[in-house]
């Protein structure tokens, strides 16, 4: 019991309080950090890209590339139907 009487009598109780309240208040200040008004900004946004628009004469002139070097290379030609599931 003298142990505890001492410890009152001296401060320390009253200061460890102190900080455990300046701890909680520190605290939350940090959880209460909502962002602004402004609207939520919808999941995976930032993966939809717009397509690139290229006109019929890029994309012909894209596929002449790849059959020259499918040619170079000796690979076989381009199936459209070679990823799909049946």
């Amino acid at each position: 019991m003298l142990g505890f009487t001492r410890l009152a009598e001296s401060g320390a109780l009253e200061r460890a309080e102190e900080e455990g309240r300046a701890a909680a208040a520190r605290e939350t200040e940090e959880l209460a950090n909502l962002p602004s008004g402004s609207k939520r900004v919808p999941r995976n946004k930032h993966r939809r890209c717009e397509p690139v628009k290229r006109t019929e004469e890029e994309i012909a002139a894209l596929r002449a590339v790849r059959a020259a070097k499918r040619a170079a290379t000796g690979a076989p030609p381009h199936d459209p139907n070679a990823g799909r599931r049946s």
